[in-house]
């Protein structure tokens, strides 16, 4: 791939990781996507020198210009996630405009659903719903030439859903949310059945070491209101002492690995 065009797509994902940030500051809360940004402290309304990627959190310190209140690292790494995704496409799709667009939509909807689970432990129907939907459309008119066929994603969606569905209810939604479910059957209908194991295992996998060294930090950290029946530690939220993984954040890294690489993932798989 020519270094121009890494670049392009580099300084793109910076900028649209910006208002992947603004999606997931605002959907969690309701508010209007349409408006200036404010500083979610003070509400000071952000200036352009307030919101250049990755710049401006670095220059300010990562501190807000106005109330001097800590900004939380997050909008660096959305950022930087955003260009790094950005530069990963167009290396494994190449320039193909229209799969550059399905595939930029779909990583779009996973890396906001990742950070909006991880913090508020839900996957909004807003954005799943839309990504299912665009899913089947590129489905049933064969978009996506690397996808699979039609019988094979409605497959793939009906598995991903029914055992969702079906953990959910037997763990009677401790141990995950109807969210997981939906968001289990838009990977099984975009990646179709043989690709909807190994993201699910990358995801699950993920999940279980996170899980185990916030469970083992958290242990070192102990302090006098452990006892509290609900708490939030890292990525963790425990709920009378019970701990519960955002697990749609680790689905959705399961979900971009095997969109990006999953040729490659499911020849290792299949030996």
């Amino acid at each position: 791939m020519h270094p121009l065009i890494t670049a392009y797509a580099a300084v793109f994902g910076l900028v649209w990781g910006s208002f992947c940030n603004v999606l997931i500051s605002r959907i969690p809360q309701s508010d209007s996507l349409t408006g200036r940004s404010r500083c979610p402290s003070c509400g000071h309304q952000l200036t352009a020198a307030d919101l250049i990627p990755v710049l401006s959190w670095i220059m300010l310190g990562g501190r807000c210009r106005y109330c001097n209140v800590r900004i939380s690292p997050r909008y660096l790494l959305v950022e930087l996630l955003s260009a790094a995704t950005c530069i990963l496409l167009v290396w494994t799709v190449g320039i193909n405009p229209a799969v550059l667009f399905l595939y930029g939509f779909y990583l779009t909807c996973a890396l906001v659903i990742a950070f909006i689970d991880f913090r508020h432990m839900i996957i909004p129907n807003v954005v799943v719903l839309p990504a299912a939907a665009v899913s089947l459309i590129a489905l049933l008119f064969r978009l996506d030439p690397a996808g699979p066929t039609p019988i094979r994603g409605l497959a793939g969606a009906a598995a991903g859903t029914g055992v969702f569905l079906l953990l959910y209810i037997l763990t009677r939604g401790a141990g995950m949310g109807m969210g997981d479910v939906k968001w289990a059957g838009f990977m099984g209908l975009t990646l179709g059945p043989v690709q909807l194991v190994p993201a699910v295992l990358v995801g699950s996998l993920t999940a279980l070491l996170f899980a185990a060294v916030a469970l083992a930090a958290r242990s070192m950290t102990a302090s006098s209101d452990a006892d509290q029946s609900e708490q939030r530690f890292w990525g963790l939220a425990f709920f009378d002492g019970k701990p519960a993984i955002p697990f749609g954040t680790f689905l959705a890294l399961g979900f971009g690995v095997m969109l990006l690489f999953g040729e490659a993932v499911t020849a290792l798989w299949l030996g």
